[in-house]
């Protein structure tokens, strides 16, 4: 249970912070920002689907509604939080393309 909250500490410390971490509890970092990235993605996909739907129900509009959706603060938002899980996913599975 340590290692996990050690892990998810490791998440929010700049990498010259992180070193000790990890040496000292032998933490995988990449493994951990993969986990995250695994939860932020899709619930920030998920998150945006569902308020798009709901405004295009909302404003009664169709797909005039779903592009005036596309121009709101949220929208921006909660794709800029599936976009940026999908970055470590993207960086981790690339370490075993590399062969590391």
């Amino acid at each position: 249970m340590r290692t996990f909250f050690v892990g998810l500490l490791c998440l929010i410390l700049p990498e010259s912070h992180r070193e000790g971490l990890v040496r000292e509890y032998d933490i995988d970092a990449p493994l951990w920002s993969f986990l995250l990235g695994l939860v932020e993605m899709p619930v920030g996909f998920l998150l945006y689907f569902d308020q798009s739907m709901g405004y295009m129900s909302r404003s009664g509009l169709g797909a005039v509604g779903w592009v005036s959706y596309q121009l709101t603060p949220t929208a921006w938002l909660l794709v800029s939080i599936a976009l940026t899980g999908l970055v470590p996913i993207a960086a981790y599975l690339s370490r075993f393309v590399q062969g590391k």
